[in-house]
């Protein structure tokens, strides 16, 4: 008989992953090789301005979080990050760039500095929003 239950989260993620990996292994695709989290801070001056942090798995960088302080958009700030993004991709072998973002977010940002929508979601994460899904090949 199996029971459902809630479970501390990063504990329940590590025993997920570690099935993950055995199963990939049975099929022989080693993948998850390599996984390092990545973080960029931003300073105009010596106030924090914003940043970036990543999770670069394998040939691939995701970003989680990209913000950017009310006082400091619209400078070319947050393209600065994506740069510095690109610099670090291509000096670790990286192949691909991925990010989600929401309607009201960085939907025309990601457009602008060369990445491709390759999905949405609508009504996500509540009515009336979208989800948008992109990938940058560097």
């Amino acid at each position: 008989m199996c029971t459902i239950k809630l479970e501390n989260y990063n504990d329940n993620k590590k025993k997920i992953n570690q099935i993950l990996i055995d199963h990939q292994n049975e099929h022989g695709q080693e993948i998850y090789k390599r996984k390092e989290e990545i973080s960029l801070a931003l300073y105009n001056k010596d106030t924090y301005a914003g940043g970036l942090v990543a999770t670069l798995t394998d040939h691939n960088i995701h970003i989680e979080r990209l913000g950017i302080t009310k006082e400091c958009r619209n400078l070319g700030y947050g393209t600065k990050l994506i740069n510095a993004l690109l610099v670090f991709a291509k000096r670790n072998d990286c192949h691909t760039i991925t990010v989600t973002t929401l309607n009201f977010q960085g939907k025309n940002f990601y457009l602008k500095n060369g990445f491709t929508l390759f999905g949405e979601i609508q009504n996500v994460p509540k009515l009336g929003n979208s989800k948008y899904y992109f990938i940058l090949n560097t």
